[in-house]
């Protein structure tokens, strides 16, 4: 898997720890992963064309207003619409907003997620706007190659 390159051994062994968890929620389960931006993404590409490029010099107030401005709001809409998919399914709902973990890079996160994805997950529902961001691209390029069932929000 291409995600596995990004991080090294140590932090990858620590990761699987939080991997492994999984199984004993979701048991011989399969489930559905929503994929949608978080840090990036086209609100990313508005908010830095805004305000971000202004604030590259300053390295605190840069990551406050992004998490404000960016990572907030889609963490709410991807928390929304994977509780609409609850709503709708009787199938385990795998929802990325709701696991943060501060201290983790993007790259680590994107492994967790892969890792996710390659033993847990059935099929994979990309949000509208995915294709604006790194981590939704992996996940469609793993989904393709493990041949899972992709849709789109609007074609769920």
């Amino acid at each position: 898997m291409v995600a596995e390159e990004l991080v090294d051994a140590e932090r990858k062994e620590k990761i699987d720890e939080f991997v492994k968890q999984f199984s004993s929620f979701l048991g011989n389960r399969k489930a559905t992963y929503v994929a949608g931006p978080i840090t990036n993404g086209k609100r990313f590409m508005d908010w830095y064309q805004a305000k971000g490029q202004m604030l590259l010099n300053d390295k605190l107030q840069y990551s406050s207003l992004h998490y404000n401005d960016v990572v907030a709001p889609n963490l709410n809409i991807i928390t929304k619409f994977a509780n609409e998919l609850r709503g709708n399914s009787h199938e385990p709902i795998i929802d990325p907003a709701s696991f943060e973990h501060p201290f983790w890079t993007q790259n680590e996160y994107i492994y967790y997620w892969c890792s996710i994805i390659t033993r847990y997950v059935k099929r994979i529902v990309f949000m509208d706007g995915w294709q604006y961001s790194k981590g939704c691209c992996f996940e469609y390029i793993l989904g393709l190659t493990i041949n899972l069932d992709l849709n789109t929000q609007s074609f769920q």
